[in-house]
């Protein structure tokens, strides 16, 4: 970026906050804790930290939302484009601030795409030739086509929902647009999208932009400016290179740095890091020797039989056309490709909860439409993509506590494996909370803990990282990685291509409903014709390794060992 571009944005604070504490009802500390910060005109302004440490609650401060929706305490002041929050009411700042929330179902009023994105415009009073244009502007900067006009936005895929939310504010054309997590569920296609279309928006209707992510990698080289927060605190502020050119501080609060900015930091010990993997090819040596896969699993006889199944929704959408599959015990499958190719409705036959329209799909021999779903969930734990379509008890013990009783275990056990759970999912500080007071990076931990305490044979886990911060991500693929080695079956829906290259021994690959590829981590990443037709970004440091060797690496240590 620019001396130039830094220099337009640096002219008039468009958000001021001024010694701003937050604290919610009901809690003993503050969420944000003397918060000073300023937000100019035109400006990116990336923010980061780990999961729990302020980041949603600032948005929605800046936002008026704290000050005029939700019960709690505050110290200080908030003003956006001179209002101060505290007096001026939601809907009048809504007309200069658009907000994107970190789950996008808590935005959707209306019945249909088209309403949803039609009911701010309508109670603008604005004629209906401009509604529709505005409606389909929107849905063309976020690569949606007019068939999804009619759907329902509960309907969509998680990444399709995310696009719908985006579009619903991108129409009100605010001055200042707010994003917490918008590329959380998306493909990375959809995450590139979402960054080209900011680009777009600051230069050409330099508009202000806000954006919670842990994206480390886009945010380096899309933000001007970034701020980590850690226990509701800023502890770093500054342009994304001098932010993470200090790689084990930015680790400490729970933030990937770009993977190339770590590799040279480890061989080079030097401060002018790259960014991005242009950059680093420069600076880093290209490896020396080739890089194989480890030996697969031995195939015996599948664990899962997937025959010629083909499913279609009750609107018509066929989502799954002609897919057979064998997974076998002891298989780690990563199940990706772009939203809405039909990842999550092929899972969701693996343990009975749909049922296929042709075909069968047998678990252990159990043909699933025959089978009851809480007999297969002794087999297959299935953790949803949306975490709040699985929690329903009155406390975080309470739901892990739930199936355990269900199959009839002693309490003593049920206490042990419960406790065990909290402590490895970082929860025993919430273990007597609502789980719907907890962030959403924490409501997913407790989801995927609710079906590990079961500890079923296989586990299918979707976008088990969402949301999650650096630490958090480590610990909740260690865990999943123990599971494997202790002989359990794992199965991961996900875009996160960090998390196949480091996880995975398989992947499945699917399009349009059916599967394209069944491959390795290494071969995906080394076959361009297949990443771009699936919508695939490959880790920074197999992009690194591709367009100097051409040869995929799978992470920064293997990259190390092989200079």
């Amino acid at each position: 970026m620019g001396a130039s571009d830094k220099d337009d944005t640096m002219k008039s604070p468009v958000i001021e906050v001024k010694n701003f504490w937050w604290q919610y009802e009901g809690s003993i500390d503050w969420a944000l804790k003397d918060i000073n910060l300023e937000i100019f005109k035109g400006e990116f302004l990336g923010i980061m930290g780990r999961t729990g440490a302020g980041k949603s609650t600032l948005c929605n401060s800046m936002m008026g939302i704290t000050a005029h929706r939700i019960p709690g305490r505050m110290k200080g002041y908030i003003r956006v484009f001179g209002m101060d929050t505290r007096s001026t009411s939601i809907y009048k700042i809504a007309e200069k601030v658009g907000i994107v929330f970190q789950d996008p179902e808590t935005q959707f009023i209306m019945t249909t795409v088209e309403d949803e994105i039609a009911l701010a415009l309508e109670n603008k009073g604005l004629p209906r030739e401009e509604i529709q244009s505005r409606i389909l502007e929107a849905l063309e900067f976020v690569d949606l086509d007019e068939k999804y006009l009619e759907k329902s936005p509960l309907e969509l895929s998680g990444g399709e929902k995310q696009k719908v939310a985006i579009a619903a504010v991108l129409a009100l054309r605010p001055e200042i647009l707010i994003l917490d997590e918008p590329t959380s569920d998306l493909d990375p296609m959809g995450k590139s999208m979402v960054f080209s279309v900011i680009e777009k928006l600051r230069h050409v209707q330099k508009m202000t932009i806000v954006m919670v992510s842990h994206e480390s990698e886009r945010i380096a080289q899309y933000a001007n400016r970034i701020v980590i927060l850690d226990n509701g605190r800023i502890v770093m502020e500054g342009d994304p290179r001098e932010i993470f050119k200090d790689i084990e501080k930015v680790k400490s609060y729970g933030v990937r740095p770009p993977q190339v900015a770590e590799l040279y930091k480890i061989l080079t010990g030097k401060d002018d890091i790259p960014l991005t993997v242009d950059e680093a090819i420069s600076k880093i040596p290209t490896i020396g020797k080739t890089p194989s896969d480890k030996e697969c699993i031995a195939r015996k006889d599948p664990i899962i039989e997937v025959q010629h199944v083909s499913y279609t929704y009750p609107d018509g959408t066929a989502a799954l056309k002609d897919v057979s599959l064998k997974i076998y015990r002891g298989d780690y499958i990563a199940l990706i490709g772009p939203n809405g190719s039909g990842k999550t409705t092929l899972a969701k036959h693996l343990n009975g909860i749909l049922k296929p329209t042709k075909g069968r799909v047998l678990v252990k021999g159990m043909d699933t439409s025959k089978t009851s779903i809480s007999k297969l969930a002794k087999v297959v734990g299935y953790c949803f993509q949306n975490p709040d379509h699985q929690l329903f008890c009155r406390s975080v013990r309470e739901e892990l506590e739930f199936g355990l009783k269900n199959i009839g275990l002693p309490e003593s056990e049920i206490a042990k494996r419960v406790d065990a759970m909290l402590k490895k999912m970082n929860l025993e500080t919430f273990k007597d909370e609502h789980p719907f007071f907890l962030s959403k990076g924490q409501r997913q931990r407790l989801a995927v803990a609710s079906i590990m305490v079961m500890e079923p044979e296989i586990i299918v886990v979707d976008e088990p990282t969402t949301g999650q911060d650096y630490q958090m991500i480590i610990e909740m693929m260690n865990f999943l990685d123990e599971l494997h080695r202790k002989g359990k079956t794992v199965i991961i829906i996900t875009h996160d291509m960090n998390i196949v290259a480091e996880c995975a021994k398989r992947v499945i690959a699917m399009l349009d409903g059916r599967i394209v590829a069944d491959t390795t981590p290494r071969k995906l990443f080394e076959d361009r014709d297949l990443t771009e037709k699936i919508n695939v970004e490959p880790p920074q440091i197999s992009k690194l390794s591709i367009k100097t060797a051409e040869k995929a690496v799978l992470t920064i240590d293997e990259y190390i060992s092989l200079i």
